[in-house]
């Protein structure tokens, strides 16, 4: 099933293109291919990132859309020139309201104004940023109701990876080959990239305290592979042996988490 593609995240996207497309079509709104087009665009692996997505998406639409209406309607539909001038413009002011993301739709939604669309600028504007707005909107919901990023089952396997790779470090009393470190480093910095996208994910009191557990036990993990790292590097006798029992001192003090054979 995941070799074909058909993982949660596209269920999620499936259902919010449906969603949107449905609400606009409902409403009467004159682009629902917009509203489609932007909950997929903005479905993301968690609600936070959806959230980042939708914005650059709805502040981009709106401000290519009040500026296409500005130029098209007081100055000249269609000039080349005014275009290009319109791209300045919207780029100082995106990166003013630090929207650096926003330029690239908000020129497109401008450039359809300006020079494509057969109807009047303030029609395209208004129907063009509602149906972007219904589409984020979707995309939000539904990574926040739908199987949410942060859950019960992500925590417990993220945790059963900090124990498992704190038992491999408390093995030996750290002395561990040179490739098994490389390996354990990469695991260790996947291991946190997860642990910053589940904070960003946690709206409630349980949630955070379980948060800062994973972060502790973490931080224990992190001091171990130091120190594994320290004895694999020096080879004086009396270092070595400060290290071993450092290592030892950590997996005594934490004896709960990871279990040591030695």
């Amino acid at each position: 099933m995941k070799d074909q593609g058909l993982g949660l995240r596209t269920i999620k996207s499936a259902l919010a293109v449906a969603l949107a497309i449905g609400l606009a079509q409902f409403l009467r709104l004159e682009y629902p291919f917009f509203a489609g087009m932007t909950a997929l665009i903005a479905m993301d692996k968690t609600a936070l990132l959806s959230i980042k997505m939708a914005r650059n998406r709805i502040a981009g639409t709106f401000l290519g859309a009040m500026l296409g209406v500005l130029l098209a309607t007081f100055l000249w539909r269609g000039s080349a020139l005014l275009c290009g001038v319109g791209v300045i413009l919207l780029s100082l002011v995106c990166h003013r309201l630090h929207l650096q993301g926003a330029i690239g739709i908000g020129g497109i939604v401008m450039f359809a104004i300006m020079i494509h669309t057969d109807r009047t600028p303030m029609f395209y504007a208004i129907n063009r940023t509602a149906t972007t707005i219904l589409g984020g909107l979707m995309a939000v919901a539904v990574n926040l109701c739908i199987f949410p990023y942060y859950n019960l089952r992500q925590m417990d396997r993220l945790l059963h990876q900090i124990w498992q790779l704190g038992n491999r470090l408390s093995q030996n009393k750290g002395v561990i080959e040179p490739e098994t470190l490389k390996s354990i480093k990469q695991q260790l910095q996947e291991l946190e990239n997860e642990l910053n996208l589940l904070q960003e994910e946690v709206f409630f009191k349980k949630g955070r305290q379980q948060i800062e557990h994973c972060a502790q036990e973490l931080d224990i993990l992190k001091q171990l592979f130091l120190e594994a790292v320290m004895l694999q590097q020096v080879e004086d006798p009396l270092v070595r042996d400060y290290h071993q029992q450092r290592i030892c001192r950590i997996i005594a003090k934490n004896s709960s988490s990871f279990q040591s054979e030695y």
